[in-house]
């Protein structure tokens, strides 16, 4: 599989269509308006939904990097914000005192696993998908490390076969799976090829939806096919670009920005714009604390370093000098001086 790395602005735009169908969904649903967020057949959410996996199992696989950082590069973009709103989340649980936990779910939840140990009662459910995609982005690097399209297809099967197995349930984890070893299989493809495989693997969804085999692989179907679509847009958009820099906050605290609203404004008419403001502005501000702490943690480890020589005796390195006068630097704001002969690339898509 050859990775292809380069800026496509269909993707932002499909990024921010798919957090418009999420933030939709879960405002009517808090405003009880359940009827306004059925398409037909379809639940626009799970729409909004179906098209992250697709993203995040596409750019896996057109990732340039080493699949082992690849990996603990996604790790260590996933953990920081989800820690800061999950404890943001159990405070404001704990101070409304309208749900109940204990420090078992607490610790479960920190680690990422709240999806398996307590699925019925999570605190800030949105964030449910936190579990399922780490278990994908682990499968997407052991098929980086060993073979990506034979173990791709080799998971893909399964999962598959697991839905198949349920005609009458809604295995949407298990769905959710597919769409995105599904799209990783594209993303690994030719760029010429990326495309025909999108609207491949949509149509055998759709016929699978359609026979009644698995109702639930139609929005696989839809989001491939959406995908595919995306590839012709070649025109920038500065908003949704703009978007991209903030949307897994966002998604992280869309959720709690709703249930504020809820408690302030009665009228449902008011919860889409007042809480799309809200949550806008609670993600630039994650995003803000995450870099803050980025930037901390580092100086934070030299200073205890610092005051450990000083407490125990020859524990210093008298081979190592410093200037006298050292500034710390935070690696995201200067990482151009690590490597200053660097290639000129094209501006890699955001992951």
């Amino acid at each position: 599989m050859t990775p292809h790395v380069q800026r496509r602005p269909g993707l932002d735009l499909l990024r921010i269509a798919a957090a418009a169908l999420v933030f939709f969904q879960h405002s009517y649903s808090a405003a009880g308006r359940d009827d306004l967020i059925d398409l037909g057949e379809f639940r626009v959410g799970r729409i909004g939904t179906a098209l992250f996996f697709a993203l995040a199992g596409f750019l896996a696989a057109a990732s340039a990097r080493p699949p082992y950082r690849w990996f603990t590069d996604r790790v260590k973009t996933l953990f920081p914000a989800y820690w800061v709103v999950t404890v943001i989340a159990f405070l404001m649980a704990g101070i409304s005192g309208t749900r109940q936990f204990d420090i078992w779910q607490v610790i479960c939840q920190m680690a990422g696993l709240g999806f398996f140990t307590h699925h019925e009662t999570m605190i800030n459910v949105v964030t449910w998908f936190i579990t399922p995609l780490l278990l994908m982005y682990a499968g997407a690097l052991v098929a980086r490390m060993i073979e990506p399209r034979w173990v791709a297809c080799c998971i893909l099967s399964v999962f598959v076969a697991m839905a198949l197995l349920e005609p009458d349930a809604e295995p949407i984890v298990e769905c959710h799976t597919v769409t995105f070893f599904a799209a990783f299989l594209a993303g690994g493809l030719r760029h010429e090829r990326q495309r025909i495989a999108l609207f491949a693997g949509s149509a055998l969804a759709a016929v699978t939806a359609v026979t009644g085999l698995q109702g639930e692989f139609r929005y696989t179907a839809v989001a491939l096919c959406a995908f595919g679509c995306s590839f012709w847009v070649c025109r920038r958009c500065a908003p949704a670009e703009r978007f991209t820099a903030i949307a897994y906050e966002w998604f992280l605290v869309h959720g709690l920005a709703i249930a504020v609203v809820t408690r302030i404004s009665h009228r449902w008419e008011l919860f889409l714009p007042m809480g799309l403001a809200a949550s806008l502005l609670a993600a630039f501000m994650v995003r803000s604390i995450v870099s803050r702490l980025r930037c901390a943690v580092p100086g934070l480890l030299r200073r205890m370093e610092h005051l450990l020589s000083l407490m125990i005796p020859g524990s210093r390195s008298p081979a190592v000098t410093r200037p006298a006068f050292s500034v710390p630097v935070c690696p995201q704001q200067d990482t151009h001086l690590t490597a200053p002969s660097a290639p000129n690339r094209p501006p890699a898509q955001i992951e």
